[in-house]
């Protein structure tokens, strides 16, 4: 991921909703690193560095689907204040991902 300073080695792009294209490249991903659903593809990222993306109640549902699965789960609120309450579990980044890249995946 392009950004200041959230890159890991999965996005998900939970907080904005398939085909919303706040993020550059996000949706050349899908499938691939980029998934809309922790309790649908969750296994696919057992053990590996996953951000949601988002900054409300639904990333943070997302997120906690993900903490018993993944290694590292962290938070990148797109440039905007958490509108929720965000545990000590997660890692909080806020600054704004400017695009996903990658080869084959993210």
């Amino acid at each position: 991921m392009k950004t200041g300073g959230c890159g890991s080695a999965f996005s998900s792009g939970c907080g904005c909703g398939s085909g919303m294209g706040c993020v550059s490249g996000l949706d050349a991903f899908e499938g691939k690193g980029v998934s809309y659903c922790a309790v649908c593809d969750g296994f696919f990222y057992r053990k590996k560095n996953v951000v949601v993306l988002g900054s409300g109640a639904y990333a943070l549902s997302e997120a906690k689907e993900l903490l018993p699965l993944a290694a590292q789960v962290s938070i990148c609120t797109l440039g905007e204040e958490p509108k929720v309450e965000i545990p000590a579990e997660y890692a909080v980044e806020k600054e704004k991902i400017v695009a996903v890249e990658g080869d084959d995946h993210v």
